[in-house]
């Protein structure tokens, strides 16, 4: 029978009796930080489901969005379309199966069909949805701390193999390697509850709260993702055991 460390049971429980409100406030962290497009001259087997969910700013034009994918170590050419998507009512949203961490870019189609000479360069992670706003020169990452997250885990995978290749079978590590991975995991992801926590509070707090419904639905949502993948790497650590 397998020994599981109290530690992890104490983990697990907490993640069924507490509800997500009940996580502490911490120092209050910036906001995602703004990204800056790149603009043209300034370049030199199973897989989990990856997804971007796009909101795109009122002011801005763009119909489509042409999504290119490429290995991480290759250049982005326009051989490397891999779909285009519409933009309906300011939103959008590509999905993709991966095996492996990807090159991502997502360019704008203009009404008239030409494309932005501007483009957004992200990377495309298995099992992750990336939630990004478009403005104009500019774009944000708004689960920006789950993102660079998961991009340092998978640049790294050979430290953290049993926790990140795709969630994937149980390593070839020793028992303490996987333990310490395991906690530098579920660290992380309590950080970025408490964060996503600040964000609701700071919500609640508003003089219209009422009226920002779908901003506090969003934020609970990210929430029960996060606490389905703590779960979930709590789960293969115990089976691979």
């Amino acid at each position: 029978m397998k020994r599981i460390p109290a530690t992890i049971l104490l983990i697990a429980s907490m993640l069924t009796i507490f509800p997500l409100s009940s996580y502490a406030q911490k120092e209050k962290k910036a906001a995602p930080q703004r990204r800056m497009m790149t603009s043209e001259g300034q370049q030199a087997s199973a897989g989990h489901r990856f997804t971007i969910d796009g909101q795109v700013a009122l002011d801005i034009p763009d119909a489509k969005y042409n999504i290119y994918i490429a290995d991480i170590d290759k250049e982005i050419t326009d051989a490397d379309l891999a779909g285009c998507v519409d933009v309906t009512n300011k939103t959008f949203r590509f999905e993709t199966t991966l095996s492996t961490m990807k090159a991502g870019r997502i360019r704008a189609v203009m009404p008239d069909g030409s494309l932005n000479p501007a483009w957004i360069s992200v990377y495309f992670i298995p099992g992750f949805t990336l939630d990004l706003s478009v403005h104009k020169g500019s774009f944000d990452i708004e689960n920006d701390s789950e993102y660079s997250f998961m991009v340092n885990a998978w640049l790294n995978k050979d430290a953290l193999a049993v926790l990140f290749e795709s969630m994937g079978a149980p390593g070839p590590h020793n028992a303490d390697t996987k333990k310490s991975s395991l906690d530098v995991a579920l660290d992380s992801y309590r950080a970025m509850l408490m964060e996503l926590q600040d964000q609701l509070n700071l919500l609640n707090m508003q003089p219209n709260y009422h009226l920002l419904d779908a901003e506090r639905k969003n934020i609970i949502k990210r929430m029960d993702n996060i606490n389905v993948k703590m779960e979930s790497l709590i789960d293969k650590y115990v089976n691979s055991l």
